[in-house]
């Protein structure tokens, strides 16, 4: 049975080669350039003009309300803004606000010597892009 098989198989074969080998082969050249191979990239900006202000301290100066505003990124797809608190030049809090706003009202509790904050741009492909920080806002 392999033997029919096979004899059938390099037949096949053989008849493809001759059938396939009677018509000529079609190519062209042309010119004119196929296919554009331009790839963009976007560069994500982050918000301009950041900037923050006391706008109280209470209770021996135990609580700090700060405002911070900025100018919107111009980058396209964006999903919204982090704000980020420094006190002391460590890491505090984080503050998440939609793609609209333009300022974040921030509380906190401690006794602060120096509050800096950055905004950061967040896009819906996943790309990020973070402002300097801002001047100290002291109680």
């Amino acid at each position: 049975m392999s033997r029919i098989r096979r004899a059938l198989a390099v037949t096949g074969l053989a008849l493809a080669v001759v059938v396939g080998g009677a018509f000529p082969a079609l190519a062209g050249w042309s010119t004119s350039d196929g296919v554009d191979t331009t790839i963009s990239t976007v560069a994500v900006t982050p918000p301009t003009e950041v900037k923050a202000e006391k706008i109280q301290c209470r209770f021996n100066n135990y609580r700090l309300v700060a405002r911070v505003f900025w100018e919107p990124s111009t980058t396209e797809r964006i999903t919204g803004y982090t704000v980020t608190a420094y006190i002391n030049d460590n890491f505090v809090h984080e503050h998440h606000v939609d793609a609209t706003a333009g300022s974040a009202n921030l509380m906190f509790f401690g006794f602060f010597a120096d509050v800096t904050f950055t905004v950061t741009t967040h896009t819906d492909y996943g790309w990020t892009a973070e402002s300097a920080r801002t001047a100290s806002v002291r109680c």
